[in-house]
């Protein structure tokens, strides 16, 4: 049964957010930023054994999920496209492999441009960097996380515009989470996004930083001292 969660609940869901590494730390950063009363971010208790979030047409799944079809039955009611999660397997949604990366080496700093790292989120936002994300929703979203201290944005500026960027987002007391790491195309092979990624987690040396990529990624982020911690799926829903 999916219910809304309410402030009362609170206890409950951070002793199942604990439980959780990576997952658990990104819905427990959102939850501290949005709250429960969210209309824009949303928070469900899964029959008392997981945490669902919803943030666009996105998913982030914290627990075990008992009933699968009721879970995929939601997901399709509320226009949700994707889900990520370390223990549900969805039966009809295609699997797309990605893998959780662990920063374990040492964080050197490559300098191949300076950084920006107050860069103006606006004009970060409606780059072009971010291909398939809305400019607006992502806009919205990241200066929430910044202003909260969950979240921080560097920025590669050549001649007044952003052409590459990377972020830390679900900041915590331990851990972190790296996304939105992205260079323009005709930008790409100076060495920007390495000098982003070395540059942020140079910065969180007292912090966990996690990221997901897709496969053919693991060896650039193994280079910057990222080694594999597990493989996951994140499932995309298949049209009718």
């Amino acid at each position: 049964m999916m219910t809304q969660i309410t402030v009362q609940q609170a206890p409950w869901v951070s002793e199942i957010l604990a439980k959780d590494d990576f997952i658990g730390m990104r819905i427990a950063s959102a939850l501290r930023c949005y709250g429960f009363a969210s209309k824009v971010c949303r928070f469900y208790a899964v029959n008392s054994s997981a945490v669902l979030m919803t943030l666009g047409d996105g998913a982030l799944l914290c627990g075990d999920a008992p009933d699968v079809e009721e879970l995929e039955s939601f997901l399709r009611f509320a226009n949700l496209r994707t889900l990520q999660a370390n223990k549900t397997m969805l039966y009809h949604w295609n699997p797309v492999p990605r893998l959780l990366m662990r920063h374990t080496g040492a964080a050197e700093i490559l300098c191949s441009a300076p950084v920006e790292m107050q860069p103006d989120l606006w004009a970060l936002a409606h780059s072009g960097l971010f291909e398939n994300l809305s400019p607006d929703a992502w806009y919205a979203d990241t200066c929430l996380r910044v202003n909260h201290g969950e979240a921080a944005v560097f920025a590669i500026i050549k001649e007044g515009a952003p052409v590459a960027s990377a972020g830390l987002y679900a900041i915590g007391e331990k851990s972190a989470y790296l996304t939105a790491v992205a260079t323009k195309k005709e930008q790409r092979g100076n060495g920007y996004a390495s000098t982003l990624v070395s540059t942020l987690c140079a910065m969180q040396q007292n912090r966990t930083i996690y990221l997901l990529c897709a496969p053919p990624l693991r060896k650039f982020y193994e280079q910057l001292g990222f080694t594999l911690a597990l493989p996951l799926c994140e499932f995309e829903i298949l049209e009718k």
